[in-house]
Order: C-alpha cells, then structure tokens, then sequence
C-alpha cells in the first residue's frame, strides 16, 4: 500500500511539473517568441502577470468596496416595532408601527410608514382608527447638520479615498516595474560580460595554441608559452566569475517572471538579453522635467492631496457641531379606509416636533477642531517635504544621464582607439616587430574599456529608468 501510495504521488508530481513546463514554454513563446528578452517585453510580462501587479489592482476594488460602504448609509430602510402584552387573560395593548425611510444627500430624511394600536388598557394618546392609521414624514435639520452632516462627510471622503487607491496602485506598479527594470539591466549586462571575457578566453586559448606550435619549432622561445598560458588561466577565472554573476543575475529574473500572479516561471538557458552592439549607445532624455505640472502628478504627492482634502472635509464636520441641535419633523396623518390610503387625508390630520440642544462651553467640539487643523497643518508639512524630495531624486538621476551620456560618447571614441592600438600591435607581433607582453597588455587595455563601456551604458539606462520612476511616470 505504501508502494503504492509513493507512485501515485510521483505521478501527481511529474503531471504538475509536466504542466508547469508546458505553460512555461508556451508562455516564453508569447514574450521572447526568438529567444531574445528585451527590456520592454519583460516590464510589459511584470505588469500583467506579477503577484504584486495583481495586488496593486485589488487596490482598485478596495476602493469601490468603500465608496459603496459609504453610500450604505443613504439606502432606503424598512422598519417595523410590534409590542403586545397579555395578562390575566386580557390583552392589555397591542403596539403596531413601521414603514420605510429614506435618507436624502441633502439632509432631508423622508419616512412613511402605517401604525396600528388596540387594547384594553391602550394608552389614550397611542389610538388609532379601527383600520389603522398612515402617515407620511419629513425631518429637516435647521441647526447642525443643514449643510454637510456625519453622512454626507463620510461618503465624500470614502470618494477621495477611492481616488488615492488609484494613485496607491500606480506606486506599487512603479516601484515593482523600476525594480524589474533594474534586474533586467544587471541581467543584460552580465550576460554581454561574459561575452567580452569569452571573446577574449578565445583570443587567448588560440594565441597559446599558435605560441605553443612555433616553439616547437624553435621560432619562440618557451618562455612565450608560459606567458601566453598563464593568459589563458586568467582569462578562464574571469569567464567562470562572469558565469556566476549571470547565473545570479538569472535567478533574479526568475524572482519577477508569473503566469497570472500563481505559477512561478524559471529562467530558460535559451532566453538572452539583446546584444550590447544591437542597443543605440546614445540615449534620448527621459521624458520628464522639473515642472510643476509633473511633479503634481506624482502619485505619492496626490495621495497626500487627497490626504488634507479629507482633513478638510472632517473639519467642516467639526466645525458644523458648534451648531446647535435644531431638527424639525412633520407628519400628516391620514385614517386607512378601504384600499386607498389617501382615502380620509385632511389637512388637519398631522404632526408636528421640535428638538433641541446644545453643550453650553463646546470644549469637545472645540478640542476635535483644533486636532483637525493640527493634522492639516502636519499633512501640508509632509507634503512639502516630499515634493522637495521628488524634485530632488529627480534632478540627481537626471544628472546621472547627462554625465554617463556624455562619458558614453567620450569612451566610445577610447574603446575605438584601443581597439585600433591592438590591431597594430597585432600587426607588428605577427612581423616579429612585438613581444607577446606588449599584445596581451594592449588586448587587456581593450578588454577593460569594452566592459567599462557597457557598465556605462548600462548606467545611462539605470538612470532613464530611475528618472521615471522618481518622476512616479512607470505605471503609466
């Protein structure tokens, strides 16, 4: 049974992962349909299909839910209060009241409603005709309460809420997007470095082989041999330690890639970044500047806007409590007979209430006031704060593209210039006019400026990218 049970589980086992290689394959196929992951593929793969982006758009329905939490407190409700009491056999009164009420986003409270009363020992002033009795009802506030009351605050700020949540899942798509953005760049640049330390492997490993030959021959000496080999064993440290940091930068990759937020992809080996030389070395600016109209957009900033609009809602609340209490109510009344309630109206047939109150010294009031307009003032604080910070983040990655750009230009010439110094000294080796000495130093000069050159390259990007994101513009 044992036996059995453990092939069954390896069955399950191999169905799944078989499933999860499938969806992999086929998922790979839709966003690097020839092998080759680009930059805006892989943000694009994030976006739709990131545990985080799904979380970012539940943001979305957080704040609908609000929003409809909110205008709750403005829907229609039906109500109904029956109290009987029976004793020594009697029925000593029979209380029937309900109906519907209707709160209105001005104030007004609008109510119907039927009562209907009887017993032996019924209070007098709680009579009712034989049929019962229909009545219709309407409060007004005149004091607190006439122009914004508990209601009608609550649900215009679950509305500035609901737009914070917007801005809410524009910062977690840019924060996860720059993110992935970056695991790309370093991605990008650790595979096109181990192509430039592979290349040069190769270069190295064909020189030994070709020193090797002529010193059989007696055309070197065999101290060349040893030059030339110990060449190739740097340069194979510096493949496997390129090797490693692909490996390592793979497996961040792998951290960002999703089917639907639920399945984990793997990094396939067959997947690669485009090569360095494909890519434009010069880079237009980001689409952003130091605007105000920029910077107002800032998610983060608008978060805190809608913030101190709340505060401000709450504050005309608490400014509208040091009203008094005033609520008029008025209901006509009008004796149920047959089918049509309207049968016995008359326009004498109502009633009629005033309630009133007030605290004598407010100091509750007051106090909740004063809280309100201290959390306005400290929220305007924080928002200054960080509109200063974005400006500067802004500034300091837009300087960072500016100096790599013109580095970029500058060492594009250099790595020309070594590329041409090491043809001639090639040259000169192959006519007996070198030494080996001089062609490796010249070849390693040249090695370092090609990944100098990509690390700068790759720093450009960093900071294009890191604009946007200061610029809170990548969930767009």
């Amino acid at each position: 049974m044992i036996r059995s049970f453990l092939e069954v589980s390896g069955l399950i086992r191999f169905v799944v992962v078989s499933m999860i290689c499938s969806i992999g394959i086929s998922s790979y196929g839709q966003f690097a349909p020839d092998g080759v992951l680009t930059l805006d593929a892989f943000v694009q793969w994030v976006k739709e299909n990131h545990p985080v982006s799904k979380q970012a758009d539940l943001q979305l329905q957080r704040g609908n839910a609000i929003v409809q939490t909110a205008r709750g407190s403005f829907d229609p409700k039906l109500w109904m209060d029956l109290d009987q009491k029976y004793f020594d056999e009697k029925q000593y009164f029979s209380h029937l009241d309900g109906g519907l009420k209707i709160p209105t986003w001005f104030g007004v409270e609008l109510s119907s409603g039927f009562q209907e009363n009887e017993g032996v020992f019924l209070d007098p002033e709680n009579s009712t005709p034989g049929g019962g009795l229909f009545y219709a009802g309407i409060s007004l506030p005149i004091g607190q309460g006439l122009f914004i009351d508990e209601r009608r605050a609550m649900l215009r700020k679950a509305k500035l809420m609901e737009r914070s949540t917007v801005e809410e899942r524009k910062l977690l798509l840019n924060e996860l997007i720059f993110e992935a953005g970056r695991t790309w760049l370093a991605w990008f640049k650790a595979y096109n470095s181990l192509i430039v330390y592979q290349e040069a492997l190769g270069l190295a490993q064909f020189r030994f082989d070709a020193v090797k030959s002529t010193a059989l021959f007696g055309d070197r000496p065999y101290i060349d041999t040893l030059e030339a080999g110990i060449q190739v064993q740097t340069r194979r440290l510096y493949v496997q330690q390129a090797e490693l940091e692909l490996a390592n930068a793979r497996a961040r990759m792998a951290v960002h890639l999703w089917v639907d937020g639920l399945i984990p992809l793997e990094m396939e080996e067959f997947v690669r970044p485009p090569l360095a030389d494909d890519l434009p070395m010069a880079m237009p600016p980001p689409e952003i500047m130091l605007m105000d109209s920029v910077v107002s957009r800032h998610p983060a900033l608008n978060i805190y806007e809608y913030q101190i609009d709340q505060f401000k809602i709450d504050r005309r609340w608490r400014a509208e409590q040091l009203k008094p209490v005033l609520d008029l109510q008025y209901k006509p009344l009008t004796e149920a007979i047959g089918a049509d309630p309207l049968a016995g109206y008359s326009i004498e047939n109502y009633r009629w209430g005033l309630g009133f109150s007030m605290p004598i010294l407010l100091r509750k009031e007051r106090g909740f006031l004063k809280l309100t307009d201290v959390k306005i003032s400290e929220a305007e604080f924080e928002l200054n704060m960080k509109e200063a910070e974005v400006v500067y983040r802004i500034r300091l990655y837009l300087n960072e593209y500016n100096s790599t750009r013109d580095q970029i230009a500058l060492f594009s010439t250099t790595t020309r210039d070594f590329r041409s110094l090491l043809e001639g000294e090639r040259q000169m080796f192959d006519n007996g006019e070198s030494s080996l000495f001089m062609v490796n130093a010249r070849e390693m000069s040249y090695i370092s400026a090609r990944v100098q050159l990509l690390e700068l390259l790759v720093q450009n990007r960093n900071s294009i990218l890191g604009a946007s994101f200061a610029g809170g513009l990548l969930a767009n």
